[in-house]
């Protein structure tokens, strides 16, 4: 499983990474740029997500129309996101096809126009993503709470920005980000499929000869130390039914830290699957949810523990109490060998089942890309394997603590059967 990749550096700096395949019929090729909206000042707040989209509008050799029709009239599809840390941009493609890939991806790359009529459009095409995200209390709850864990901090700050950002946003603005970020040096470009090593180094090198650079380095950003200040709740009242929560622990454990695949296990016995605590408690046997789930987030420095639930109004005292209960009995109680057993067979199964398609592999390389030195899928099954019901409770006691403690509610404004002090009440006491 992604034992065999071979990893070049071309001159110019930029890193090649490939997995060769000769099983199947596709290639998944991502550009990685090492770049997302905790890079961004105040100020530049949404500006590595909106280049993202203008990628795609547009380049020095071809239309937005002929960016799409070049991949998809091969039988390919094309797609981007952007995250906290990056911004890439992929396609999928049969082998055959590849060179059209590579030709597509290096040109958004490298020569996109930022015209001054395609920003202005983007911005309302923006502006209508973050209203959509902001209509979904869910969705809003779990964009209040990164405000609450990181205050004052670019982990903080919204990915798509917010409406006066993204309104302020220049091709100015978007030609210099770009130019300073978008550099061989600060980019990884990943194929996985029916290809060979050489095959990729060559097409890169045909796209990427003779380019310069206005500068050629690693940018850097800034880091969340554990004496940031931390909001213990944010509240939003609308007119709803539901009160949506994200109940977010927070935590000084980074994605290279030892204890990761501890908290990977303890987020599956908490809340990960249908046999966990939180999903058989209050679910299945209090009957006070629809649904619920667990799941930790790690960055480079520092991570969170997040519980995310949607509670009846007369009933989310009563819930956010129980919920509270269960993580306090993960630090006073070692797990049972028979539960931790199940947690690993889960995420060891669903590792070895989740990582046999091309673009799953290619997700799997770009996702290690974070931490310090590359694990193959079944290098980590080996290291969960390893993990100790002691590793459990010492990383549970660690997280779950009120001082980690923070609560994000879009809550009823009618009907409800408490206030949100009260909530947070219940999670502290």
């Amino acid at each position: 499983m992604l034992e065999n990749i071979e990893t070049s550096i071309l001159k110019n700096g930029l890193t090649v990474i490939t997995f060769s395949r000769d099983d199947v019929e596709s290639v998944s090729t991502t550009f990685y740029v090492k770049v997302g909206s905790r890079y961004e000042t105040e100020k530049e707040s949404g500006i590595s997500h909106f280049i993202e989209h203008m990628l795609f509008k547009g380049t020095k050799n071809r239309s937005a129309r002929d960016i799409v029709n070049s991949i998809e009239s091969h039988g390919g599809v094309m797609n981007a996101a952007t995250s906290y840390s990056k911004t890439y941009f992929y396609t999928i493609t049969p082998y055959d096809k590849f060179e059209y890939a590579i030709d597509i991806l290096s040109d958004i790359y490298l020569n996109p126009l930022f015209k001054k009529e395609d920003v202005e459009n983007e911005k309302n095409v923006i502006l209508e993503e973050y209203y959509g995200d902001m209509d979904d209390p869910m969705s809003a709850a779990y964009d209040n709470a990164a405000s609450a864990l990181w205050p004052n901090h670019p982990l903080g700050q919204k990915i798509l920005g917010t409406p006066e950002t993204i309104t302020a946003i220049t091709p100015e603005l978007l030609s210099k980000y770009h130019k300073k970020h978008y550099v061989p040096a600060n980019t990884v470009v990943v194929a996985v499929g029916r290809i060979t090593h050489k095959q990729v180094l060559d097409e890169l090198n045909k796209h990427f000869k003779g380019k310069k650079f206005a500068s050629n380095k690693c940018t850097s950003f800034k880091l969340a130390t554990n004496d940031l200040p931390l909001n213990k709740i944010v509240a939003e009242a609308r007119e709803i039914k539901q009160t949506s929560a994200v109940i977010s622990y927070r935590h000084g454990i980074g994605i290279t830290n030892e204890k990761h695949d501890a908290i990977l296990l303890l987020g599956y016995i908490l809340g990960g699957n249908m046999s966990s605590r939180l999903f058989q408690e209050i679910r299945e046997k209090r009957a006070l949810c629809y649904s619920i789930s667990a799941s930790p987030t790690f960055f480079y420095e520092a991570g969170t523990m997040q519980i995310m639930v949607g509670l009846d109004k007369s009933k989310s005292l009563k819930g956010l109490a129980a919920i509270a209960k269960e993580c306090k009995k993960l630090t006073k109680k070692k797990v049972s060998a028979e539960e931790l057993q199940r947690a690993k067979d889960y995420l060891i199964g669903t590792t070895r089942t989740a990582y046999e398609s091309t673009s799953s592999q290619m997700r799997w390389i770009t996702s290690t890309l974070a931490r310090d030195s590359y694990r193959t899928p079944t290098e980590r099954c080996e290291s969960i394997k390893k993990v100790t019901a002691e590793d459990i409770l010492e990383v549970a006691k660690e997280i779950f603590t009120n001082e980690n403690l923070s609560v994000s509610l879009v809550y009823p404004k009618e009907g409800t059967d408490t206030t949100p002090e009260k909530l947070l009440e219940a999670m502290l006491s």
